[in-house]
């Protein structure tokens, strides 16, 4: 498997979000109450990760994926 390790772009916030909710569901479940969980969502990171200018974020990018 190749990875490459690049600067994040402001075209990547979806991926970006995405990956964080998936991260925040599977990391937190069993440790914190499923109603604090079922109130986050894909629009709520997807908004974060929009507004935010990435400058400090790094995307890994697996096999051109």
């Amino acid at each position: 498997m190749k990875v490459l390790l690049r600067k994040a772009l402001p075209e990547d916030f979806q991926e970006i979000a995405f990956v964080h909710y998936k991260a925040w569901l599977e990391t937190y479940h069993g440790l914190l109450p499923k109603s604090f969980l079922d109130k986050r969502s894909l629009e709520s990171s997807i908004t974060i990760f929009k507004n935010n200018n990435c400058a400090n974020t790094v995307v890994a990018i697996a096999d051109d994926k």
